[in-house]
């Protein structure tokens, strides 16, 4: 996967950072799905004649277009939310609260990035990553060294809990009809015993594995890794409104905070009476994370601007996921489903774990990777094969850092000290999601 990197030599770092050496060697998700698609449609001609699978693999996607929108919402709304100067202002608050001391750093990119990578992925990775890279740069002033590759990689273990919290977008996919399986509430997910144990585990226990891995050996910020100039308010702030006198006639309306405001009161009434009254489902949780988007940013203008900046998280996901049905689609009609069912029969947990994190490597989108492995659900059962699956997305996305520090223009540090990390991680939650899911 190609970054937009500048060619140095390899003393600067560039060269040797993950983002750009492990990208450098990971193809496009669309390239991932391309292959993906090709194979599985080379595979069911063994069931289905070639102008049925052709017809699937170009038709295939139709039925799923819902769901596809609900997914490209579901990362690009809660980055409207973080990405404005209103939560600047919050965060740069925070950071003057905590004491520029490794402890204090360590706790509250933890807690950022689990608690409130819990509530949803983007409040814990993003504001994870500001918060805990100002505090390395206030440590640093007062001549303080901190571990700033651990406060990194810790930002990052958002993606894993933001996958098994009550915005999980697998759980969020069963309280819809897009599959023909059964729907389970997203509160009963995420306050799953087994889920919490795993998720308790990974608080517990995953700071001393890091802190013991890598010793005390100090490793500053570097100023390539720098994005933040001054506040985070400044860095998430948008362009400046033009002076009253400039205005046409339509920036009254495009500049009013007010309509914001009402559109928010209505819409949060809205959605609060719907819920009262009913389930709470994915289209209704997208409403209203869209709601905390438009209040967040100050006018309907800052909301279309950070909206359409915000795209740049569901690159991987937009075009992919029409191949992504193609694929399922085949699968699904020309039973290729059945014998991956008979061979995880003896061994459904691991199974479906390893497949799952086997194939959440070439599918970087964990909704679209339960969207696709949800039919082999049966055999260990919708609630198990939903955590395994919520899990190792998370862990593979782990894997995949790189995309999703990169977009924040990140270079990261030595891909040999990322990679032990990673493999610490996966080693040690797989352990813990096997042994709670076999024996629980």
């Amino acid at each position: 996967m190609k970054n937009n990197t500048r060619t140095e030599d390899n003393d600067s770092g560039y060269n040797t950072s993950f983002v750009t050496f492990l990208g450098g060697y990971f193809p496009e998700s669309m390239t991932l799905a391309v292959l993906l698609s090709i194979i599985v449609l080379l595979g069911s001609l063994t069931s289905i004649k070639l102008l049925e699978a052709l017809e699937l693999f170009s038709t295939g996607f139709f039925n799923f277009l819902e769901l596809q929108m609900s997914l490209i919402l579901w990362w690009m709304l809660p980055a409207i939310v973080v990405e404005s100067e209103r939560t600047g202002i919050i965060l740069d608050k925070i950071t003057e609260k905590i004491p520029p001391k490794e402890k204090y750093i360590v706790l509250i990119t933890f807690i950022l990035a689990f608690f409130l990578g819990w509530v949803n992925w983007a409040f814990g990775l993003i504001t994870s990553i500001l918060v805990g890279q100002k505090l390395c740069i206030k440590a640093k002033n007062n001549g303080n060294k901190i571990n700033y590759h651990i406060i990194l990689f810790i930002s990052l273990l958002s993606l894993i809990s933001g996958n098994i919290g009550i915005t999980s977008p697998g759980a969020l996919i069963l309280t819809e009809n897009y599959l023909e399986i059964t729907n389970i509430s997203i509160i009963n997910f995420a306050l799953n015993v087994q889920n919490l144990i795993i998720f308790s585990s990974m608080f517990l226990l995953l700071p001393l594995l890091y802190y013991h891995s890598t010793g005390k050996e100090n490793k500053e910020i570097s100023e390539r890794d720098l994005i933040i100039n001054t506040s985070i308010k400044e860095k998430l702030k948008h362009h400046n409104i033009p002076p009253k006198d400039s205005w046409v006639p339509a920036d009254y309306l495009e500049y009013s905070s007010l309509l914001s405001i009402i559109a928010f009161l209505i819409g949060t009434t809205s959605i609060t009476w719907a819920w009262i009254h009913g389930n709470i489902t994915m289209l209704g949780i997208l409403f209203a994370i869209l709601m905390l988007a438009l209040i967040s940013q100050k006018n309907p203008v800052a909301f279309m601007e950070k909206g359409a900046d915000s795209t740049k998280w569901s690159l991987h996901l937009a075009i992919p996921f029409l191949l992504y049905a193609g694929t399922y689609s085949l699968l699904t009609k020309a039973t290729l489903y059945t014998p991956i069912k008979n061979l995880l029969n003896g061994i459904p947990v691991i199974g479906s774990y390893l497949i799952a994190l086997g194939a959440g490597i070439l599918i970087p989108d964990p909704g679209s990777l339960w969207f696709l492995l949800s039919p082999l659900s049966e055999v260990a059962g919708v609630l198990n094969s939903l955590i395994t699956t919520m899990y190792a997305a998370g862990i593979s996305n782990i894997w995949l850092g790189f995309i999703f520090i990169g977009i924040l223009g990140i270079k990261g540090f030595n891909w040999k000290e990322y990679i032990e990390y990673a493999l610490l991680t996966t080693v040690y939650l797989s352990i813990v999601i096997i042994l709670v899911l076999t024996l629980i």
